[in-house]
């Protein structure tokens, strides 16, 4: 009567030796990650600041262009959202500008997810010390977070080099210091990746969804334009992806409509206040802010880099001023992508992420073919969104280089793996 239970207990006793030895796996797998990712964050850090060290002995009193300028209004902004929290005042509206009807910050790149949390630093130091430090922290948390989606397709190496490319790219050396909405960057990889979770995770429901919806609420408030951008990408990768996948698609049907739900709702419950106070009587822009096609980019801006930019190989071509072109990808690039392309034509994520790169670029370029007379039709896609969808009139077309340096990086980070 004994041995049956014997057997028993044994068989129970290596069952639980397994389960506990692949905790501990999982367990050491997390601690090495967790260090790996401290040893990129510190090292792109390092590198920021190399990229500001003129800056770094006078942090609390200088800034871009003399803090006129764009970096001055960033600068308004920050302190206005120390002084919104510590004195219990709406920080969505104010009426220190505009008096006495005042502004919405949503309609202004106000950036109040990132003031709120360095209300202590702007207290403390002054408003340019927190721009200051947002400066060096753009590029390193954006490489940061783009190194951590990678590693979830590529190898630590491979993701770690190929990160820079996004982090440091071209348009983020253009825009840094002028335009803080748009090179603060570090969530649309980690949308990318939730969105990756939600899709194929184990548990899509919790914690993926709510942290998926709470992200892009974030985002909205750093900056909705780079918010509708990535929106744009994904819904048609994500119907692509379905196409190609529709028996998974199926099979996860069950756990993926209320995941969606969950995220959409906790987005619009974070986004309430601010859609309702963006569309209200009071504040609501029925005509585009800039007129879009001002800020196309020229083809010679593809190739040929700008003074801003270290390897300037002279004047600028287009009509995009310097602090707005921030489309050149070089003639070293551009060949190695290609090659790439070919030599990873069987990999969908390399084949998706090449279309998203080349469609990004029409989008910059708007390029139009002219069909009869004075007629002309548009190719890019986004000229033909805004037309049907005014809510996308706000978004700049050479601002979707930023979308091009994330989906190359992804092609990059695979070639490296490869």
């Amino acid at each position: 009567m004994t041995e049956p239970r014997v057997a028993e207990f044994a068989e129970g006793v290596e069952v639980e030796t397994r389960v506990g030895a692949r905790l501990v796996t999982g367990v050491g797998a997390r601690l090495r990650s967790w260090r790996v990712g401290w040893a990129l964050l510190v090292g792109y850090l390092l590198l920021s600041m190399l990229l500001w060290h003129s800056m770094l002995g006078g942090i609390g009193s200088r800034a871009p262009e003399g803090g006129q300028g764009d970096p001055g209004l960033f600068m308004w902004w920050l302190g206005w959202a120390a002084h919104a929290v510590t004195h219990g005042l709406d920080p969505l509206r104010t009426t220190y500008l505009q008096a006495p009807n005042g502004v919405s910050a949503v309609w202004n790149t106000s950036v109040l997810a990132l003031g709120v949390p360095m209300t202590p630093v702007t207290l403390l130091f002054g408003t340019a010390a927190s721009f200051n430090v947002l400066l060096i922290l753009s590029p390193a948390l954006s490489c940061w977070s783009a190194s951590k989606w990678l590693r979830r397709h590529v190898g630590t190496l491979p993701a770690a080099c190929a990160a820079l490319l996004y982090g440091f790219s071209p348009f983020m050396l253009t825009h840094l210091g002028s335009h803080l909405h748009l090179t603060f960057l570090a969530l649309p990889p980690l949308i990318l990746l939730l969105v990756e979770d939600l899709l194929v995770g184990a548990r899509p429901l919790w914690p993926t969804a709510p942290l998926l919806g709470v992200t892009v609420a974030v985002q909205y408030f750093i900056g909705s334009e780079v918010l509708l951008m990535l929106a744009l990408t994904l819904m048609p990768v994500a119907a692509l992806l379905a196409a190609r996948r529709a028996q998974f698609v199926r099979a996860r049907a069950a756990q993926l409509l209320p995941a969606g739900l969950m995220s959409l709702g906790v987005a619009a419950v974070l986004l309430a206040y601010g859609l309702h106070d963006q569309f209200s009587s009071d504040y609501r822009m029925d005509t585009p802010i800039f007129q879009a096609s001002a800020y196309v980019s020229a083809l010679g801006n593809l190739v040929r880099p700008i003074p801003r930019l270290f390897f300037s190989g002279g004047a600028r071509r287009g009509g995009l001023s310097p602090a707005e072109n921030g489309s050149y990808i070089g003639w070293p690039l551009i060949l190695t992508l290609l090659i790439i392309m070919v030599m990873l034509r069987k990999n969908l994520m390399v084949v998706v992420a090449g279309l998203v790169a080349v469609v990004a670029v029409i989008c910059e370029l708007d390029p139009r073919v002219a069909v009869s007379g004075s007629d002309r039709i548009a190719l890019s896609p986004l000229t033909w969104v805004q037309h049907f969808v005014p809510l996308t009139a706000n978004i700049l077309p050479a601002r979707f280089a930023s979308v091009f340096f994330l989906a190359a990086a992804l092609i990059l980070a695979y070639w490296v793996a490869a």
